[in-house]
Parts: C-alpha cells; sequence; structure tokens
C-alpha cells in the first residue's frame, strides 16, 4: 500500500486528498498526473513507467487503508482499468468525455547515428598522408568528429560544409588492418576496418636484343602459358597496351610489333625462372626492347626507330 495525494481534477484549485491504496493504483495516479506521493522518498517509484492518459474522469468506489473502508473520488479512466483488473476499485459513473485535456508530451529529437564509407576501405599501406579513408556522415551541427585509435595513423579531416572524413596520417602505417571507430558528441558512434595492402616489390628485367630475344619461335599453348608474378611493360608505340602492366602470357610486345605472328622467344622463361627465386609479394616485370636484325646504335643502317646516337 501507498500513500497519496489525490486531486480532483474537476476542481485542481481545492486541496488534495489523502489517500492509501494499492501500489498499483498509487502509482497509475501519479503517471496520469492526478497524484503525488505523500512521502518524497516514493516519488521515484511511483513515478516509474510511462505516462498515462489523464482524461475521461470517472466516478469510482475505492478502498482506502488509510481509513479502512472505501471512498468515492473521480479518476481518469487510464486509472480506473488498473485499479479494477486489481480488484480495489468499481465504477459507480460513465467516464466524461473531455474532462481533461492531456498535456502534450514532446517528441523527442532521435540521436543521429554517424556513418562511414566505405566501411571497410582498403589502402595501399604507402599512401601519403591525406589519402581518403573514409567519408564521415551524419556529424550534429557544430560538432567536431574524433577518431581512434589516436596514435597519428588515421585523423580526421574537412568541415561541414565539405563533409568530414577520415584520412590517412602522419605516423608511417604497416601491412595488416586497423579497426578504428569514430565519435562525436551527441551522436552514436561508428566503426570500420582498414586494410593496408602492401607494395609489391617489382624486379625490372629489360629484354634486349635482336630476333633471338623477341623470339622465332613457334607458341605453344601447353608450355607458354602465364604465371601470376610475370609480368611485362609492352613497348610498341601506338598499341592499346603501350606502356601498361599486362599479363606476360605470349605473345610479348616487343617494339617491332610482331604480335600477330604470336611468336614465341626466351623472355618469358627468363622472367619465370628469376621469379621462381623471388618471395611472396615480389613480381618480375619483363621489358620487352628487342627489334631483330637491328643494330642498337643509330649509325648503323640497320639501326631500329628511336636507336641512340653511336660512336
Amino acid at each position: 500500500m501507498k500513500t497519496i495525494l489525490l486531486w480532483d481534477a474537476r476542481f485542481p484549485d481545492r486541496r488534495p486528498v489523502r489517500l492509501t491504496v494499492e501500489d498499483s493504483v498509487a502509482s497509475a495516479a501519479v503517471r496520469a498526473g492526478v497524484a503525488a506521493a505523500a512521502d518524497p522518498a516514493e516519488a521515484g517509484v511511483l513515478s516509474a513507467g510511462g505516462a498515462l492518459d489523464p482524461s475521461m474522469l470517472t466516478e469510482v468506489v475505492i478502498q482506502d487503508g488509510s481509513r479502512g473502508g472505501t471512498r468515492r473520488v473521480f479518476l481518469p479512466y487510464s486509472v480506473v482499468i488498473i485499479g479494477a483488473a486489481a480488484g480495489v476499485m468499481a465504477s459507480i459513473g460513465t467516464p466524461i468525455p473531455g474532462s481533461v485535456t492531456p498535456t502534450p508530451t514532446p517528441t523527442p529529437t532521435p540521436t543521429p547515428t554517424l556513418a562511414l564509407s566505405p566501411a571497410s576501405p582498403s589502402v595501399p599501406v604507402t599512401a601519403a598522408a591525406g589519402t581518403l579513408v573514409s567519408n564521415i556522415a551524419n556529424v550534429p551541427p557544430g560538432v567536431t568528429p574524433s577518431v581512434t585509435p589516436n596514435d597519428g595513423r588515421l585523423v580526421v579531416a574537412g568541415d561541414a560544409s565539405s563533409g568530414w572524413k577520415v584520412v590517412v596520417g602522419m605516423t608511417a602505417l604497416s601491412a595488416g588492418q586497423i579497426n578504428f571507430a569514430v565519435a562525436a558528441a551527441g551522436a552514436t558512434g561508428a566503426g570500420g576496418t582498414l586494410t593496408l595492402t602492401a607494395s609489391p616489390i617489382i624486379r625490372i628485367v629489360p629484354l634486349l636484343g635482336q630476333s633471338n630475344i623477341a623470339g622465332r619461335g613457334v607458341f605453344d599453348a601447353a608450355l607458354d602459358v602465364n604465371q601470376a608474378n610475370v609480368k611485362q611493360w609492352p613497348t610498341i608505340q601506338g598499341n592499346a597496351a603501350y606502356r601498361t602492366i599486362r599479363d606476360s602470357t605470349q605473345p610479348l610486345y616487343h617494339p617491332e610489333d610482331r604480335v600477330s605472328q604470336n611468336l614465341v622467344g626466351p623472355g618469358q622463361r627468363i622472367g619465370k625462372t628469376i621469379a621462381n627465386t623471388l618471395t611472396n609479394g615480389e613480381i618480375v616485370l619483363l621489358v620487352p626492347c628487342a627489334w631483330g636484325g637491328t643494330s642498337l646504335v643509330s649509325s648503323s643502317a640497320n639501326s631500329a626507330p628511336n636507336a641512340p646516337s653511336g660512336p
């Protein structure tokens, strides 16, 4: 049983009535705004729970423990339902519609949640300071976000107008992953995982010479297959593959441009032999530069186009 001070909502200027009632009824009356705890120490307990509708006053008979009898009072219909379910009151009147205008409950402003885009970024371990890692969305106005770990590998850049972002900082990076999180006052934080990829070590092998390097052999699909850690840097001017890294699958793009003949030389075998001695992450880059039947210097009558000057 709890003792409350109950007001008659029809006559708010009158003094409250002191009643001792069942706990659930006392709490319901307090939450409907028509009663208060007689003992301030019980105010928190009686206020626990959601607010109840104070409208539709209904006359009821309720058990009053302080007097050992019953009292006739007017209570909101939401309180009457709880009291009737507890078996401590009974209605003797019909609800009075619109007897009290309930106080509107303000709609709470939702807490924004930060968002990372992308949430699982990947950048080279050699990325320069300022390289974008992730954009940060939903930062509350007037707030500067932060990022952890706060060790200089990642920092926050930008502003409210251009957009907040996580970028690479000044501290050196190493291959692997960084689990990072962003936070901002008044918002729920977000986390992501940055993958730092190691840059491959490239072993450059120029294939210089004449037809013996360019090759005049016959292509064999069973033998002349690609190897993942062997690439080539085509040197045929005007070709779409010019100066781009591509697989070393035959033919090699020597500048004499006999690609359509699908000829085979020793270049790819040289590349594979070297590649087989390397550690993981290293690649061989073949640079086909041979031209059959030519001199290496421009002073010769049969020099290749763009050959350097000779003595």
